[in-house]
């Protein structure tokens, strides 16, 4: 519990410590994100327990956070600082609605109010998202090749190598609201979204260019989880699964995991949706 809330209190302070005592903290970071054996159905291939509850396994999400930061650290000195750096103001963004939307046109027309204004967790815009993930050999190696061997319930040795990064656009729209399942948190509902989501620097990736939809919901201990599809040629192909850290409405944004949609073989990626601009 202690290390769970060591983790939570660091995601919300939001500045990855990066080195400590000389060791690279995203070498520890990277070896638990990219283990395998952390994924299963009872976590849903996501940044969760393992035990089907939907509570937030706050160590997954500070991995993933120290390897994002990591990343686009590297990725802001190779553009000549052309790219801004996140998580430099401590708590920035993390409260509950700190995150404010540009205001709906004036409903004097509209008997019934649009759907956008009914949905709680204001979705609908243009969201950015960092992706970050391993060749797929090196993933490979690293969880079945001997030199990375461990035993169960024993963490991998660190690993230092690099990853590829890729910046996102998804531009969604709410299509549905629904009431919560009996396996939600029941004081917000289910809202159903879509869109498109398009690469930034590579136009022609096949990966990032494609239709999405999703969901938003509460967990039971009162987390924000988003489910993201992604959907090529009328074909679902990958999902995402994510924690929106600080709550509803928080501009600190998603912090998750990216996998093959059918197989259920962790293709891993770290997703961050930064902001809604």
């Amino acid at each position: 519990m202690e290390r769970q809330l060591s983790a939570k209190l660091h995601c919300y302070y939001g500045m990855p410590c990066l080195e400590e005592n000389g060791t690279r903290l995203d070498t520890y970071a990277r070896s638990m994100v990219y283990d395998l054996r952390q994924y299963k159905d009872g976590n849903f291939w996501g940044p969760f327990m393992d035990d089907g509850s939907g509570d937030v396994d706050w160590e997954k999400v500070e991995a993933i956070m120290i390897l994002l930061g990591y990343n686009l650290r590297l990725f802001s000195r190779r553009t000549a600082g052309g790219w801004p750096m996140f998580w430099d103001t401590p708590f920035d963004g993390i409260v509950r609605n700190s995150f404010i939307s540009p205001p709906l046109k004036s409903p004097r027309d509209e008997p019934i109010p649009p759907i956008e204004a009914l949905d709680p967790y204001q979705i609908t815009g243009c969201w950015m998202r960092v992706v970050c993930f391993l060749d797929y050999t090196d993933l490979h190696h690293f969880n079945f090749g001997l030199d990375h061997a461990a035993p169960d319930h024993e963490p991998r040795p660190p690993l230092d190598t690099e990853e590829a990064i890729r910046l996102i656009t998804m531009g969604l729209t709410i299509t549905r609201i629904a009431a919560p399942s009996e396996d939600d948190g029941q004081g917000l509902p289910v809202v159903h979204f879509s869109g498109q989501s398009r690469s930034m620097h590579a136009s022609w990736d096949p990966n990032a260019n494609s239709s999405i939809r999703g969901t938003v919901r509460l967990t039971k201990e009162g987390e924000v989880r988003w489910t993201t599809i992604s959907v090529f040629h009328g074909e679902e192909r990958w999902r995402s699964e994510g924690v929106q850290v600080g709550g509803v409405r928080s501009a600190r944004g998603v912090l998750g995991t990216w996998f093959d949609k059918y197989t259920s073989s962790f293709q891993f990626s770290a997703n961050r949706i930064l902001a809604d601009i």
